[in-house]
């Protein structure tokens, strides 16, 4: 019986309640992200042999 009280205590103290997520907010789209991010950071580097930076200057927003 003191066994079974153990297990009943025990087994209580182990369940967890979920805590309370915050809720979301939406920033932007798909379309957004792709057409403002995305697509301008792969293009850079994709076209890196025709659209060779000169410039130290170059180079860095090419790297940033």
């Amino acid at each position: 019986m003191r066994n079974l009280a153990w297990l009943v205590l025990t087994g209580a103290a182990m369940i967890q309640v979920p805590a309370a997520e915050a809720p979301t907010r939406i920033v932007g789209t798909m379309s957004d992200l792709m057409g403002k991010m995305i697509y301008p950071t792969s293009d850079a580097g994709f076209y890196i042999k025709t659209r060779t930076p000169k410039t130290d200057g170059e180079w860095c927003q090419l790297q940033a």
